[in-house]
């Protein structure tokens, strides 16, 4: 919850944290941190539509973050490469796992 904010400036942010936190679909931008000791992936998030509007935008959303995870990287998802990444990202994610994995124990039971 947000802390001496109005009820307008709470309610976005707590829509902001939900799709934060929500399974990679398919963001305009996706973001990337690293953890301590861990190489190349740590953790990905989708860029909310609230950010993702501008690159500007996206950009501080991910110097944010950088504050928290040890390196976050940005990446515009409607390219090519990016595309890559975001499926790359989507397979890796721990929240897409939870969703898929009653699709995958259907299929394999049939």
């Amino acid at each position: 919850m947000l802390i001496d904010g109005s009820r307008r400036e709470q309610v976005l942010f707590a829509g902001v944290m939900k799709k934060l936190l929500a399974p990679i679909n398919n963001p305009r931008y996706v973001i990337i941190g690293k953890e301590w000791c861990v190489r190349t992936y740590g953790v990905s998030f989708p860029c909310p539509s609230v950010f993702a509007r501008r690159q500007q935008d996206a950009e501080i959303l991910r110097r944010q973050l950088d504050r928290c995870l040890t390196h976050c990287t940005m990446v515009y998802t409607h390219t090519e490469e990016g595309r890559r990444t975001l499926l790359r990202c989507q397979t890796r994610s721990f929240l897409n796992r939870d969703e898929q994995l009653p699709r995958i124990l259907t299929t394999t039971s049939e």
